[in-house]
């Protein structure tokens, strides 16, 4: 909307807080891309990882088995999972547009 009353209004000098957004959001999707998916996937890192204390036992105690799709695990994994594909949509279309569209 702010792109499009600049465009009307021919002063597209006022451009630059978008460009300033597009960097950002392009450098985030880029740069920080293994380190936001890493977190994303703690509540289920302890099937390939043997790293302690695993996200089951953060929650059920020491000791405790991977369970990342038992109760009570179950309600921080699933919405992990949906942002986690969320983040990859947002991820491949900022990268499309960032980078194709605009060589």
């Amino acid at each position: 909307a702010y792109a499009a009353h600049l465009f009307k209004r021919g002063s597209i000098e006022r451009m630059w807080p978008l460009k300033v957004l597009r960097f950002l959001v392009a450098t985030m999707v880029t740069t920080a891309f293994s380190s936001v998916m890493k977190w994303l996937a703690i509540p289920t890192d302890c099937l390939v990882s043997t790293q302690t204390p695993t996200f089951s036992e953060s929650v059920r105690g020491e000791g405790s088995e991977c369970t990342p799709f038992g109760t009570p695990e179950v309600f921080a994994t699933v919405p992990m999972i949906l942002l986690t594909l969320s983040y990859i949509i947002f991820a491949l279309v900022t990268s499309y547009l960032s980078f194709e569209v605009n060589p």
